[in-house]
């Protein structure tokens, strides 16, 4: 077991990759905990991330509200303070 006297809880999943690294996949809120745990089992963390699973079901868009809503994207993304827009837009058309 990962954590030693208790088991991971079934939300989080870990996968061994080909070059020997382990990734651990967790909800947003645990990444801090996870990551001290791991620490803690001297695991050498080489990056943490915090990324973004749509909802599903994708939203679809009429042709007219795909094309301002792709227009709006572009405009978005080209502001210097905008990161990173996470969206639940069905890409196909």
């Amino acid at each position: 077991m990962p954590f030693g006297d208790r088991p991971l809880p079934r939300h989080h999943e870990i996968d061994e990759n080909e070059n020997g690294s382990v990734l651990f996949k967790c909800p947003p809120p645990d990444v801090g905990q996870v990551a001290t745990k791991l620490k803690q089992r001297d695991y050498k963390i080489q990056h943490k991330e915090i990324g973004h699973c749509p909802n599903e079901p994708l939203v679809r868009l009429s042709p007219r509200h795909h094309k301002c809503y792709a227009e709006f994207l572009k405009e978005i993304q080209l502001d210097g303070d905008i990161f990173k827009v996470y969206v639940n837009v069905c890409v196909e058309q």
